[in-house]
């Protein structure tokens, strides 16, 4: 039976460049982020998220998920 494994960058809670190219040049093609740094004082909002998801995959990576959201929201 054959097996694929996926490599996923993950638990960045920023857009950082320097390592998203990196991921990009170890083959990683998702990454995930962990309570990520988008604007918002009580929800974030769809034109923010989809920013930051373009900005993201402007690097070559695929943002397939956001773990958690800030305490603030709570």
């Amino acid at each position: 039976m054959a097996s694929n494994i996926k490599l996923l960058g993950c638990q960045l809670n920023t857009i950082d460049p320097e390592t998203l190219i990196y991921f990009q040049q170890l083959g990683i093609t998702d990454i995930q982020y962990n309570t990520p740094d988008i604007p918002g004082e009580k929800t974030w909002a769809f034109e923010d998220i989809k920013a930051y998801k373009e900005k993201t995959e402007s690097y070559g990576v695929k943002l397939v998920c956001i773990e958690n959201v800030p305490i603030r929201f709570l």
